[in-house]
């Protein structure tokens, strides 16, 4: 991934800085980048910069590079301070998710910080934009880390809120999406039975995301999201053209060039499973030399290895 526009100097120190502790920290390393596609989500903004952002933090956000969409969205934010949705990106980002769903105490006050000032701001946003913040305030109750024995709470709290704003949106595609990874995280890497049976709400996410992919199958999130949903059912195949579809639409985007091998390795498709893992290794070894991630973006790196090498054996090949 190759920076097309830098704000800062861009760093080639390989050491992983710490968490950043604020909104301003956090939008200090953001770039704008080449290759992550052409979604677009047009927000509250009257700064065309600030809308260049915002739509990168959502490009990466569907790619599960939510340390570098936070950058993304406190950019927006720092470019436009009275866009609400570039701090509700910030909230959404810099907290739980599918693959990290316990949240630092500092990045618990940096989503608290956000969400106030898009709460703040809120006013002048659209009715969506209200909808979605309005959300986050049930995933983020307070300024401390939900207790171990209140998180299940919270995300269920956040996905009944999702869905009451994607009632009100039907239309609106990347609502319907979000909504479908909120329910998602509820269940995270739980969504099916080891016999093959759906859990609660598994059908009613497949069904929503299904909806999504229907009326746009370019969707980015929305494939990516469907992939994870469908890989450990009995049906995996259900997601191969959304496996086909991820090929190439984001090539600077490591774990969504990675995403195919997931349903590949599924249909026995190895030597596809493995140049998907392939790509995904060289995408993610090309933005960790363009910039310094925090720690937990680089174990999709190492994902993307330990994939490639599954997928190696299972072809008798040594790599």
């Amino acid at each position: 991934m190759s920076a097309a526009h830098a704000d800062a100097p861009a760093g080639n120190d390989h050491a992983a800085p710490p968490v950043p502790a604020s909104i301003a920290e956090w939008a200090r390393g953001a770039s704008l980048f080449e290759g992550l596609g052409d979604f677009h989500r047009a927000v509250t903004t009257s700064v065309p910069l600030a809308q260049q952002y915002f739509d990168q933090g959502m490009r990466l956000l569907w790619a599960f590079n939510h340390d570098e969409s936070t950058r993304s969205f406190a950019r927006a934010a720092e470019l436009d301070p009275a866009c609400a949705a570039c701090y509700w990106g910030v909230a959404l980002t810099v907290g739980p998710n599918y693959n990290l769903p316990a949240m630092a105490q500092t990045r618990a006050r940096v989503a608290w910080e956000a969400l106030h000032k898009a709460q703040e701001s809120a006013a002048r946003a659209s009715a969506v934009e209200q909808g979605l913040i309005g959300a986050l305030a049930a995933r983020y109750p307070g300024p401390q880390p939900p207790a171990a024995a209140e998180s299940d709470a919270v995300l269920t709290g956040y996905a009944a809120a999702m869905r009451s704003v994607a009632e009100r949106f039907p239309d609106d595609l990347d609502v319907q999406t979000l909504c479908a990874e909120s329910e998602m995280n509820v269940h995270a890497w739980k969504l099916w039975t080891a016999d093959g049976q759906p859990v609660a709400g598994t059908l009613q996410i497949e069904k929503r995301l299904e909806s999504v992919l229907q009326r746009s199958p370019g969707h980015p999130g929305a494939n990516h999201y469907y992939i994870h949903v469908m890989e450990a059912s009995p049906a995996p195949g259900k997601a191969l053209a959304s496996a086909e579809r991820l090929r190439g639409m984001m090539p600077s985007a490591g774990h969504l060039e990675h995403m195919p091998a997931h349903i590949m390795q599924r249909l026995g498709r190895y030597e596809e499973a493995a140049e998907a893992n392939r790509r995904g290794v060289a995408a993610d070894q090309a933005y960790l030399r363009a910039t310094a991630a925090p720690d937990y973006y680089r174990m999709y790196l190492a994902h993307n290895y330990a994939f490639l090498a599954f997928s190696a054996a299972m072809e008798g090949r040594k790599a």
